[in-house]
């Protein structure tokens, strides 16, 4: 999963069962979705336009005030069939292993990789593009573990 999302620079937000699967200090990590979710990453998740959900069933708890999420390209990652009918339908519906799904992406985006968009190019360990942004707020004089 993380060299996936380094490859695609893209934000990762976890559900509260799949905590763990980036570690919560990497550059790309932005914490808890839906449910759980802070204020400053919501704004991401509002701006996305393609949402790459692997191993997740994104049951009601997952989608709260994930506004919008049913107009958002879907990339639905699972192993079990009967989860990509149940929430939301995905544009694209890949049956698999996450682990093993999200490995064979990355390989493929390893030896084809995209044209250049004009996006802000992947980042990885030590370019945190998203961090910044996903952090809660901190009041003045308060010190956070990122700061």
């Amino acid at each position: 999963m993380r060299h996936l999302a380094e490859l695609l620079g893209a934000p990762v937000f976890t559900t509260a069962a799949g905590r763990g699967v980036l570690d919560e200090e990497h550059p790309l990590a932005c914490g808890l979705v839906g449910l759980y979710t802070t204020p400053p990453a919501d704004r991401l998740l509002a701006d996305a336009d393609v949402v790459l959900a692997i191993g997740s069933r994104l049951e009601e708890t997952a989608r709260m005030g994930w506004d919008g999420l049913d107009e958002k390209r879907l990339v639905h990652v699972d192993v079990d069939p009967a989860v990509f009918l149940t929430a939301l339908e995905p544009e694209v519906a890949l049956l698999g292993d996450a682990a093993l799904v999200a490995g064979q992406l990355a390989a493929a985006l390893e030896s084809d990789p995209p044209a250049a968009t004009g996006a802000a190019p992947p980042a990885g360990p030590g370019s945190p593009p998203y961090a910044r942004r996903c952090a809660p707020a901190t009041p003045p004089g308060r010190r956070t573990d990122r700061s």
